[in-house]
């Protein structure tokens, strides 16, 4: 018998209820991989006919479909049918960007992909992949590299962001319990600094 995936137990309804009462109760352990791209010439994957891309400015957008902190040059990258949004993603260049699984804000030189995200209706239809290979092209006119991090137990978004050429460069650790908080050293991560407070 194969083993379950780790994804497969912690990436569902339950899982998010543990996480969010844990975190409730000041307690929060997170580990994240950084992946790094300088690779820019990867195609944007071909999407369905009932299906469409479109990108605007943080500024620009005219709804609150994504649930995140998105400054005003920031790049939304979605995929719409004609319900609506069905996926999303942000791509943030040169700035401090606060990422919540390690209750940590970050100063990223070069673009970093963030918030991705697919409704499971349209999973497994090339969405995702899209949606980074879009954001990738609109920071390749802006800068040298982009990056994205990505939870260890994440694996659908790790194959995403493989596919498309990116590579792990390290990792992120976070442990907060009740009087205590520890964050791991970036010193080894290019690109990524932490923001003093």
């Amino acid at each position: 018998m194969d083993a379950v995936p780790v994804w497969r137990l912690t990436r569902t309804r339950c899982g998010r209820a543990l996480w969010n009462a844990l975190t409730n109760r000041g307690i929060r352990i997170a580990r994240l991989r950084l992946y790094r791209t300088e690779a820019f010439d990867v195609p944007v994957p071909s999407l369905s006919p009932d299906l469409s891309l479109a990108v605007d400015r943080g500024a620009d957008r005219d709804s609150d479909t994504i649930e995140a902190p998105i400054a005003p040059d920031d790049w939304v990258v979605r995929v719409e049918t004609i319900e609506g949004t069905v996926g999303s993603v942000v791509l943030s260049i040169d700035r401090q960007v606060t990422v919540e699984p390690i209750d940590t804000t970050l100063q990223f030189d070069g673009g970093y992909i963030w918030a991705l995200y697919v409704t499971p209706a349209y999973r497994r239809r090339g969405i995702a992949s899209a949606l980074v290979a879009q954001a990738a092209a609109l920071a390749a006119a802006e800068t040298g590299a982009c990056l994205a991090l990505v939870a260890p137990d994440n694996r659908p978004s790790q194959l995403v962001f493989e596919g498309l050429g990116f590579a792990v460069e390290g990792s992120l650790s976070h442990v907060r319990l009740p009087g205590f908080e520890w964050t791991s050293s970036l010193d080894g991560l290019v690109g990524v600094q932490p923001v003093e407070s």
